[in-house]
């Protein structure tokens, strides 16, 4: 972010009170099972898919992971640098798809 973007946020957020945060609700994650997902393609190409467990749409955390989701696969942003700083030229699809599970 330049620095006159950041004086214009400061001026119009600075003078907001800290806040104390609810106390954080306990969870209980159960164990994932590993699977693998064999597709037939024509691709002269293979591919790889990494997944997450994520909230379920009625969750209260369910915007924050959209929000999420669209940073990490937005290659506008800096954190796509980061996918192509790791990766040889071999071409990169960043998609990030919150569903319900």
């Amino acid at each position: 972010m330049a620095w006159a973007e950041l004086l214009i946020v400061k001026k119009l957020f600075g003078g907001i009170l800290a806040g104390k945060f609810p106390a954080r609700l306990g969870f209980h994650l159960t164990p994932v099972k590993a699977e693998t997902l064999r597709i037939e393609s024509d691709l002269p190409y293979g591919m790889a898919a990494v997944t997450f467990r994520f909230p379920r749409s009625n969750s209260p955390d369910h915007a924050a992971v959209q929000v999420r989701a669209g940073v990490l696969s937005s290659q506008r942003g800096e954190l796509y640098g980061l996918v192509r700083r790791h990766v040889s030229d071999a071409p990169v699809t960043a998609s990030v798809r919150p569903t319900a599970g």
